[in-house]
C-alpha cells in the first residue's frame, strides 16, 4: 500500500497496477476480483475502516466486495 497524497493510498492488486483499490481516508473504494479482498484487508489491517464505496460494477472493480465487506 502506497501513500500517494496525504491520506490517500493506493492498494495494487493482481496483475500489478491492472486492478487496484484504494483506502481514502477511512473508506476503501473499489475491491478488485473476488480473490483480491484477502489482500487488502491484509493491506489496511489496523486502519479505520467504515465504508466501501465501488467507483462501477465491473467484476475487475466489484468482485471482491462481499467477501471484503463479510470480513
Amino acid at each position: 500500500m502506497n501513500e500517494i497524497a496525504p491520506d490517500v493510498f493506493h492498494l495494487p492488486l493482481m496483475p500489478r497496477n491492472g486492478i487496484n483499490a484504494y483506502l481514502i481516508g477511512d473508506v476503501i473504494v473499489d475491491a478488485g476480483l473476488a480473490s483480491s479482498a484477502k489482500k487488502i484487508v491484509k493491506a489496511v489491517a489496523g486502519r479505520s475502516v467504515r465504508a466501501h464505496a465501488l467507483t462501477h460494477a465491473h467484476v475487475d472493480h466489484a468482485g471482491g466486495s462481499r467477501r471484503l465487506v463479510d470480513t
